[in-house]
């Protein structure tokens, strides 16, 4: 769909994600097909007009948040290289200034279009989420009346003692709770400062969904590793919280079932390390910049979960930034596109 739309926008020939695409009007010049290196692919942003070892002119433009570059034209910047029968070889390949500034409003009208009516739809989404989030409540609350018959002084002790299936059902409501609640700073990123910072040991969270996400995991034969263990604080928003979450829940998804999920904590000196690893598909080199990116996925991503909005990682690094961290993204001992895909970032330990 988005090609078929690009087409009906652009006439000239252009580059999206890497791949030569046919314009609408005009297809993609022999030359540009056999070139290589493309080094008009590598010129994205700046300058705008990158002229080319072969004379013709590319516009770096946008789409979507992602690099889309208008090739192999003959334009005012480039138009006295060709004469004879290469200006007649090449004259459907001509444009002005005046038709790459209506390719570029088209697009920037387009993309604005689709931003609008995304967000309107996600907006009637989120309202019918916070009517189950209320509905998940009433479940939550029931199951909670359950345990509370079991013997013991504290709700904690209820618990331990209940049977299995009753405490993995009360897990898996507590981390669908969790998980609606997200849907708040999707809508909202500003809602990730809101409040005050609290101190909490980084330990706690992580530690708390490790077990919200456990029976989830277990499905798929999956089983989630907690290493390390730090008394470390930190000052964070409520927010930091979706972190922990974010990565675990990215973990299970893109795993390979039957295998290890290693969550490691490392004290240092005035800092803690936390990374997530598990095996599976890794991200391909093209996307490994941009992951972190709204709306980016990988195409195994898509391909494993057609239905994700590529938000989860986006999420992340805003909230990272919020307290002053950035999470990165590392593959290692990769063979045929499979290998342990590795999310890392560092947090200050509260100094009171």
């Amino acid at each position: 769909m988005m090609r078929d739309l690009l087409r009906a926008v652009i006439p000239t020939p252009y580059i999206y994600e890497n791949c030569l695409e046919d314009g609408g009007r005009v297809p993609q010049s022999n030359y540009c097909k056999k070139c290589n290196p493309k080094h008009c692919i590598r010129n994205t942003g700046d300058p705008y007009h990158y002229e080319c070892k072969g004379g013709f002119s590319s516009f770096s433009l946008s789409w979507m948040g992602k690099p889309l570059i208008l090739n192999g034209l003959i334009s005012p910047f480039t138009g006295s290289k060709f004469s004879g029968i290469r200006r007649k070889q090449y004259r459907n390949y001509r444009v002005s200034e005046q038709d790459i500034e209506l390719i570029k409003s088209t697009l920037i009208s387009i993309e604005k279009f689709i931003s609008l009516r995304t967000e309107e739809n996600l907006m009637d989404s989120v309202t019918f989420l916070h009517e189950i989030r209320t509905s998940v409540g009433i479940v939550l609350a029931c199951c909670e009346e359950i345990i509370s018959g079991q013997s013991g002084f504290t709700f904690e002790e209820k618990l331990e003692r209940t049977d299995p299936k009753t405490k993995d059902l009360f897990d898996s409501i507590g981390l669908l709770q969790e998980q609606l609640n997200l849907t708040d700073i999707i809508t909202n990123p500003s809602s990730i400062t809101y409040g005050k910072k609290y101190r909490s040991t980084i330990h706690k969270y992580f530690l708390k969904m490790v077990k919200l996400f456990a029976p989830r995991a277990a499905k798929r034969g999956i089983r989630i590793q907690l290493n390390g263990t730090t008394y470390a604080e930190i000052f964070a928003y409520n927010s930091f919280q979706f972190i922990p979450l974010i990565l675990l829940d990215n973990a299970i998804k893109y795993s390979f079932s039957n295998r290890e999920i290693i969550v490691s904590l490392e004290e240092r000196a005035d800092r803690v390390s936390i990374k997530v690893s598990s095996v599976g598909k890794v991200v391909p080199d093209e996307y490994r910049d941009r992951i972190f990116d709204k709306h980016v996925r990988a195409p195994n991503a898509t391909e494993e979960h057609p239905r994700g909005m590529g938000m989860g990682l986006y999420i992340a690094r805003l909230i990272a930034g919020a307290h002053e961290t950035s999470i990165t993204y590392r593959c290692f001992s990769v063979s045929g596109g499979v290998g342990t895909n590795e999310f890392s970032f560092e947090i200050a330990k509260y100094v009171g």
